[in-house]
Parts: C-alpha cells; structure tokens; sequence
C-alpha cells in the first residue's frame, strides 16, 4: 500500500507540524504534532498572504476547514487549545540545523492508503487518523485543552464521505515526500538573564563603553508621570546603540498577563513574536535566532532575518521583555549584543519595577485613605502612619470617650411627600456640614444610621480636651443645620431640624473585622445611654448627660432638663444654652 494523494489543507497542515517539531527539537514528526498542525490552519486563512498555500488552493482549504470546525472544535478556540497543546510538547535536544525532518512510524502510516482508491486525503479523514493515533496520555492533554476526541469522532466519520466528495472533482492534489523542509527560526545563543552577565569579549571596550553611556542615558532622563514616553526614548536610543539592530519593541504584560506593546521603532505596525517573547519571560533568559519563519508565524509578516530577546528582570519578578530585530539578509547578532541586550533589560526591569511599585503604593495610598473617610484629615494622616509603620491592627481597647447622637426631627413626616432621590439629596446635604463639623472639633463619623448620625470624640486617638471639643461641635452643627434650612426653604425645599445629645463613658473601641476589611466601631453601655438622651433633645437642642456636665461645667451655660426613657422614666440632663467665654478661646 503506497501513500495517498493529499489535499492543499492536509500538506499545510504537515508543514505547520514539521516546524513544531523542529522548534521542539524532535527528531520526527509524532501525531501530537500533526495535531498542532491541524489546529494552526485556522491562521493560514486568517494571514493568507504569508501562508504557503497557492490562491487557487484557499477555497478548496476553507472549505475543508469549515468541515472540520463542525466535528472538532470553533475555529475560534483552535489559538487557545494550540497554545495548551504546545506547552505540552516535551522539549528535546535536537537541534536540527538542515531545516530537513522526516515523519515518525507512526506519523507515516496516517498517510497510507487503506482503502486502495485514487481519492485524495482530506483534513477530515485526516483528523480521525491524527486523533486516533494519539496515545492515553495525549488524549487526555487533548481533552483538558478544550478537544472532546470522542464525541469529535463521531461527528467527524459523519461528515467524512462529504469532504471526500468535493474534492472528487477539484484539480489533482499534491503528493508530499516523506522529508519535509522548513525554514525556522534557529536559536544559536542564549544567555542566562537571571545573572548581570556584563563580561564582555576582549575587543569589548567599545561594547562596554557603549553599555555605560546607554545606562547613564537611562538615569538621567526619570520616567517621570508618563513612562510610555520614557520607553519610547529607551528603545530608540537601544536600536542606535546596537549595530545590526534595525527595529525595536518593549512589551509590558497588564494584569491579565496579555503583553501590551508600550514602545516600539520605527512607526508603524510592529511585528513581534509572542512566542518568543513568552519563552524569554518563562525561561528568564535572553536568546538569539536567526534566519527564518518563527514558530507563529510572524515573523514571515516582517521577513525578520535575525532577533534578539531579553527579559526585563529584577528581585525575581519579571515586568516585560526587550527586542530587537532587523530585515537585512545576513544579519548576525553577536554575544556581545546579548550581553549589551541583557544588561540593558536587567537595568531597565529595575526602572519599570521601581515605577509599578510608587504606582502600587500611591493606589494603596489612595485606597486606604477611602476607608478613613470615617475621621478627620488630621486624624486620617496619623493613621495612614500608622498603617505604613504595620501599627494599624485590629484591636481595640477600653477607655473613656465621648459619644455624640445627631437625629433629624419629623423626617418621616417630611420625607413621606418627597421622592427617593430628594431624600437622598437632603440627606446628603445635611450630612455633609455635620460631618465636616465633626471632624473639624477632631471627631469619628462610626455611621450614619438612616438620618441619624453616630460620632466619637476621643477615639481611635486620644484627646484630653475631648468633651468641650464634643461640645464645641454640638453646637456649630446647630447652627451649620439651620444654615441649610434657610438654603433650602430659600429654594422651595422642605427641611428638618436636628436633635443632638452627648454623653461620656467607658466603652471598648478599636477596629475590628478581618485582614481584608476591617471596620471602625465602638461599643458599650455608653452608646446606648447617648442615643436615649438623643430621643429627648427637642429640635435645636443639644442635650448632655450629667457625667458629661460635670467635666465641662465651668465651660458651658446649661439649663438642667427632665429627659423621658423608655423603661427609667424621667432622668436628668442638662440643655446647653451657650459656651463661657473662656470656652470660645478654645483652639482646634
């Protein structure tokens, strides 16, 4: 039995399969391979200028394709599925410098005639072989890539008879030997990048000359706000510093891990292989290849003769990868110009990773300021030096502090005739002059609890002057409160007075939650105590208890109160009617 006659898309798909192989360093070409090749026809169409496949033959392969994609997978899933099907090539030790490799045994024997008819093998047939000729374990790689092989089978017999009988009438195909020549590209140097490999050769003065005044260039101009401007400078200037080198690119991976092209000479469509540029990054070494078709094909978008790639490395993290290329036929790169490459990329890495870094911490910074929104700026600056000493924790301690109640009076009443976003709008509007009056006496906003608001004095920090400074903010929040009224009513809005009430005690308080959240509270019968005082203070008034009136006594001019609880009856309290001079002097 001889070798059948094969279809346009079964030979391009064995010449995709021979560079595989070569790139892998197999000795032949195995089905996993075939494999691959099927998967990367789906690119032939897509980039049919570079393809190798005649203009007349590209009807007769996408229709082939378009069968195919029906039994096996989307067209659109073949990129991913080929990539997870490469990285489980095994790597080999072959380096096959004739561009020639022959099919495997088993690879061969897909190709034969079985049935000893003169119809040619289509991709469909083709597919069904390739698939059963993979081993248990190749399957499986198969299968966790995203190929249901078994229900692939079934669908593809059924569509079968009809990719054979299309071409019955197409031109005759081409018969392919059992070499398969490919022009690849040929890493012939690498150099570890892990390691500051400055050791240049012995005609390395010049070399070493040119690597001090690029990395002096580097320092003197900073990146400043905008470092994709920085790295458009550093490409330029790597280009003209290396002689063979004609076209540059530095690609930086965003959060998902895609590589973004920051900076790239001369203008235009770059071209560069990911490929490549992965392997540098994953393998932390820089590489030179020469001569050819890179192994996804983009390099036979530029004709590139020669390249260079080096990752862009510091403290064990990897922030990108350098390159550099160029169109000449003939063009070498030397080990000079790797080591001048790396060199260049370790001090670079450092650049870009000094800069994620002040990047990272101002968004941390950012971040953290958000969540203490609750205390005031002066406060807020003491805990953020707080969390940048690793001293913000959670815990919390007992200790005497002063609670502030501020409820709105007839709310429910006023806000039952308005619509949601009017009372979210009065809301807003009140909130916003009590709480900058809270933080202006060095008060914690803990919440706001409907239209009531809940704040602290004395916490997390302490404060000695903490209830004439509750006091003090009491009353602004009066006359901030009535303020707005007069806004309001001067607009044909309705209002609402306020209610405040103070009390002091011992409570716990501190932060509490978790690592990833963790929240300001306080704790204790005092809290509860404040918010019963609060339910008694009419509307305009500021209400304490007396265990606060007998610390601001002499500060304060008040008139004591009966105020209603719930369960105790009447209580005492004592209404502020006004500060003592000497009280008004107070410093904030």
């Amino acid at each position: 039995m001889g070798e059948q006659p094969i279809s346009a898309a079964v030979r391009c798909a064995w010449q995709i399969a021979a560079e595989e192989a070569l790139r892998a360093g197999a000795p032949e070409i195995e089905p996993e391979h075939l494999m691959i090749g099927i998967l990367g026809l789906e690119k032939v169409l897509a980039q049919p200028q570079q393809s190798r496949v005649a203009a007349d033959e590209l009807a007769s392969l996408r229709k082939e394709l378009e069968l195919l994609a029906k039994g096996l997978a989307p067209a659109q899933k073949w990129a991913e599925v080929r990539r997870k099907l490469r990285t489980a090539l095994p790597s080999g030790t072959v380096r096959n410098t004739a561009g020639k490799i022959s099919r495997s045994h088993r690879a061969r024997q897909l190709f034969v005639n079985d049935s000893q008819t003169d119809l040619p093998l289509v991709l469909v047939t083709f597919a069904i072989r390739v698939a059963q000729a993979l081993d248990s374990a190749w399957r499986k790689v198969c299968e966790d890539s995203g190929l249901d092989l078994s229900a692939a089978l079934a669908l593809l017999s059924q569509a079968e008879p009809a990719g054979s009988s299309y071409l019955m009438a197409a031109d005759a195909p081409h018969r392919q030997g059992s070499e398969t020549e490919v022009q690849v590209a040929t890493e012939v140097e690498a150099l570890d990048a892990s390691v500051p490999a400055l050791k240049v050769s012995d005609k390395g003065v010049e070399v070493g000359s040119r690597l001090a005044c690029f990395i002096e260039s580097l320092w003197k101009q900073a990146p400043g706000r905008n470092l994709d401007e920085y790295l458009q400078t550093v490409v330029e200037r790597l280009v003209a510093a290396i002689p063979s080198a004609g076209r540059g690119a530095i690609l930086i991976p965003d959060n998902h891990g895609r590589l973004l092209l920051r900076a790239h000479v001369p203008s235009g469509t770059p071209s560069v292989s990911f490929t490549s540029a992965h392997r540098a990054m994953s393998e932390r070494r820089g590489v030179i290849w020469q001569i050819g078709d890179d192994l996804t094909r983009s390099q036979q978008e530029s004709s590139a003769q020669a390249g260079m790639y080096a990752p862009l490395l510091w403290n064990e993290s990897t922030f990108g990868v350098l390159c550099v290329d160029n169109l000449g036929k003939g063009t070498r790169f030397s080990h000079d110009d790797l080591t001048f490459l790396v060199a260049a990329a370790h001090h670079l890495g450092l650049i870009v990773a000094n800069q994620e870094l002040t990047a990272e911490l101002q968004r941390n910074t950012q971040v953290l300021q958000r969540l203490l929104t609750s205390f005031s700026p002066k406060l807020r600056t003491t805990l953020l030096d707080k969390a940048r000493r690793g001293r913000l924790r959670l815990g919390g301690e007992c200790s005497e502090v002063t609670i502030l109640f501020c409820d709105m009076r007839g709310f429910t009443r006023v806000s039952s005739t308005m619509s949601s976003e009017d009372i979210m709008e009065m809301l807003n509007e009140y909130f916003q002059v009590l709480t900058d009056t809270i933080f202006k006496y060095q008060g914690t906003l803990d919440k706001y609890i409907g239209d009531a608001v809940l704040a602290v004095f004395g916490s997390p920090e302490p404060d000695p002057h903490q209830q004439i400074h509750a006091v003090h903010a009491a009353l602004e929040m009066q006359e901030r409160a009535r303020e707005v009224n007069l806004s309001r009513t001067s607009r044909g809005l309705a209002g609402c007075e306020i209610g405040i009430a103070l009390h002091c005690g011992e409570v716990l308080h501190g932060f509490v939650g978790s690592s990833e959240r963790m929240e300001f509270t306080v704790i204790g019968e005092a809290v509860n105590r404040a918010s019963r005082f609060c339910g008694g203070a009419a509307a305009g008034d500021v209400v304490i208890s007396p265990e606060l009136y007998k610390r601001v006594w002499n500060e304060v001019e008040a008139i004591q109160v009966a105020i209603p609880f719930k369960h105790e009856g009447d209580m005492p309290g004592y209404r502020v009617v006004n500060l003592r001079e000497k009280s008004r002097k107070l410093q904030t």
